[in-house]
């Protein structure tokens, strides 16, 4: 199971009221509906459901699958950097061999305004992985531990446990395969000759933030928004629209008063990603 203080995390009022609803969360009013293929089962709670889906071993021997959540209108979830006040998604998998190599998340959105706004989703989404070390030739039961947000006037924590079984064979049903394959073009491109991150730089003094993008052609006169991710521990304010010409734009985050990120390790990298023009982009972020 997995035990993080994301509650520590929260403001007091929305503290109090996920506690409150934790009750739920965990009461009987989740249940475990048939798992049918290489799926879970379907977890029901309030607000929506979660299953994990497998899809088919690739020739490599990675296992791409599927954290599948649906939500109810009205309701939302977190991406990894959920704003002030949130849950980011965990999942960890419990089973022998198996290690769970990439937890993949489409661009989010800016869900509600002033201490109210997350960064997440209103809709169903779907997160892709990717699991090594899986065994072949064997019928393999995968086990995940999740814990998510689920929030409407209050955030509901989550924890639930995905069990999906992995055939013989190493094949998914085709219905599986191609949920798993649309999932992952939803995810944020990488840098291309029309939209990359042309430079980035932070100044200690004033505590900003600072990115100049090369932008899609089909953003014109299209709003564009900016998320940053990194350590638990980092947090950015809204980013603001310095300049815009043509497809050039320059936008700034101001960081919280100690906020140093660095070209350090792998864990205190930065990842920017933005949407423009109905499309998203994801880089790390290089200080010059």
């Amino acid at each position: 199971m997995i035990a993080r203080a994301f509650l520590a995390s929260l403001t007091h009022p929305a503290l109090l009221a996920s506690l409150a609803a934790s009750f739920f969360a965990l009461s009987p009013l989740t249940s475990a509906l048939p798992a049918r293929a290489a799926q879970s089962a379907l977890v029901e709670t309030p607000g929506g459901s979660l299953r994990l889906i497998l899809g088919a071993m690739e020739p490599d021997g990675t296992l791409p699958a599927l954290l599948d959540i649906r939500l109810e209108p009205g309701w939302k979830t977190y991406w990894r950097a959920p704003g002030s006040s949130g849950i980011p998604p965990e999942l960890s998998i419990e089973e022998g061999s198996v290690a769970l190599a990439r937890f993949s998340l489409p661009a989010p959105r800016r869900l509600g305004e002033g201490i109210a706004q997350i960064i997440g989703y209103d809709r169903p989404v779907a997160f892709p992985l990717a699991l090594t070390g899986v065994p072949r030739g064997v019928a393999v039961p995968i086990t995940a531990e999740v814990f998510v947000g689920i929030c409407k006037d209050i955030c509901i924590p989550v924890s639930a446990t995905l069990t999906a079984t992995l055939p013989a064979d190493g094949h998914a049903a085709p219905l599986d395969q191609a949920r798993i394959d649309a999932a992952r073009k939803a995810l944020p491109e990488a840098p291309g000759p029309d939209f990359f991150l042309g430079q980035s730089s932070l100044d200690p003094e004033t505590g900003r933030l600072s990115v100049t993008l090369r932008l899609p052609d089909t953003s014109a006169g299209q709003p564009v928004d900016l998320f940053l991710s990194g350590p638990e521990d980092f947090h950015a304010g809204e980013p603001v629209a310095v300049s815009r010409s043509g497809q050039t734009a320059r936008f700034e985050f101001p960081l919280k008063p100690g906020q140093a990120p660095s070209n350090g390790g792998e864990g205190d990298a930065l990842v920017l990603t933005v949407r423009a023009g109905g499309r998203s982009m994801e880089t790390p972020l290089a200080f010059d």
